[in-house]
C-alpha cells in the first residue's frame, strides 16, 4: 500500500526538468494508471485487468496471493481424498494449458495468421 501511495500521490513531484510531466515521458501513462486502479493493486486481482499496470512486479504480488489462497484448499483435499485431491489437480493443469492455448490462438495470435 505505501509503494502504491508513493507512485500515485508522490511520483509526479519526483522529477524535475521540462520534460518530466510530458504526457509522452514513460513514467507518467503508469501514474494515471496507478491513480485510477489503485484498488485492483490493494486487493490483489490486478492480473485480472489487463489495461495497464502500477508497477511492473505487481503482477506477482496478485498472482502469489491467488496462489497462497487457493494452495490450502487443494493441499487439504489431497490429503485427505489423494484420489480426487489428483484428479483435480490433473484437470486443473490441464485446463490451463487448454486456456493458455485458446487465449494465444485466438487473442493474440489472430492478425498473423501463423505460429
Amino acid at each position: 500500500a505505501f509503494l502504491i501511495m508513493i507512485f500515485a500521490c508522490l511520483m509526479v513531484y519526483m522529477g524535475t526538468g521540462p520534460a518530466w510531466a510530458n504526457p509522452v515521458n514513460l513514467a507518467m501513462p503508469n501514474v494515471r494508471f496507478c491513480q485510477t486502479y489503485f484498488w485492483t493493486n490493494l486487493l490483489y486481482i490486478n492480473n485480472y485487468f489487463n489495461t495497464g499496470e502500477c508497477f511492473g512486479w505487481a503482477w506477482y504480488l496478485g498472482v502469489d496471493m491467488q496462489l497462497y489462497i487457493v494452495a490450502p484448499g487443494l493441499l487439504l483435499l489431497l490429503y485427505r481424498k489423494p484420489k480426487i485431491g489428483m484428479a483435480l489437480i490433473i484437470f486443473l493443469l490441464n485446463s490451463s494449458m487448454v486456456i493458455t492455448g485458446l487465449m494465444y490462438h485466438f487473442i493474440v495470435n489472430v492478425h498473423r495468421g501463423s505460429y
